[in-house]
């Protein structure tokens, strides 16, 4: 049981070993950098997952302090991933939609739709989280949809761990990730551009999207900021 505590929490072993002269002034800078660089990063995550900014300065204030605790490396700073944080987003954006909200202002559902089917809820209002008895809007129910994905991709990558399911990574190729990594990085830099620009336009869904954004940013672009 004690080796199975220490797996767990490595900190119990090396932090009393630490050489607080030695390091501290060295792990202060360390900490320092990363957490600037950490700011307009969880910013601008935060608007690919389409939440509130503070949300990705809590994702990565708490991800450090748990890393801390049960990581192993003195080199990694944990925290959001813009490709993570782009897949979330559509999935949020889909899910604010069909809900009734709009995708552009924090505002009520516009009626009903599949949802008070399936929840039995009355959508014409305010969203209702039963479950917690809060009177939900537009935010607090695009938060709890990424809290929702976010905790279930926790989930696999622990049923993939528990499998020992790493192998498949084997057979992915260099070139497909690659294009893989080309193809997030263009979509990344196309969600983004609106909010460089300062550009209020609709976020698209579906096919095309990265097309029909720029579509829309070119033809917006006399009200840039």
């Amino acid at each position: 049981v004690r080796s199975t505590l220490l797996g767990f929490f490595p900190v119990v072993q090396w932090l009393p070993k630490y050489k607080l002269k030695e390091y501290i002034w060295g792990d202060v800078m360390s900490g320092l950098i990363v957490g600037i660089i950490l700011v307009p990063q969880a910013i601008a995550y935060c608007l690919l997952a389409g939440v509130q900014p503070i949300y990705g300065l809590l994702t990565s204030f708490y991800a450090n302090i748990i890393y801390f605790l049960t990581g192993t490396s003195r080199h990694v700073s944990v925290g959001i991933f813009s490709l993570m944080s782009l897949m979330i987003g559509q999935v949020v954006v889909r899910e604010v939609f069909q809900a009734g909200f709009d995708l552009n202002e924090d505002s009520p559902p516009s009626g009903p739709d599949v949802f008070n089917e399936t929840l039995g809820t009355n959508l014409t209002d305010v969203f209702t989280v039963e479950l917690m008895g809060v009177r939900c809007g537009r935010e607090c129910y695009a938060i709890s949809v990424a809290v929702a994905v976010t905790f279930l991709a926790g989930v696999y990558q622990i049923m993939m761990a528990v499998f020992q399911l790493g192998f498949v990574s084997v057979y992915l190729s260099g070139p497909m990730l690659d294009g893989f990594a080309t193809g997030a990085s263009v979509t990344i830099l196309t969600v983004q551009a609106k909010y460089l620009l300062g550009l209020k336009i609709p976020r698209h869904q579906g096919y095309g999207t990265v097309i029909v954004t720029w579509i829309n940013i070119f033809a917006n672009i006399h009200k840039t900021n």
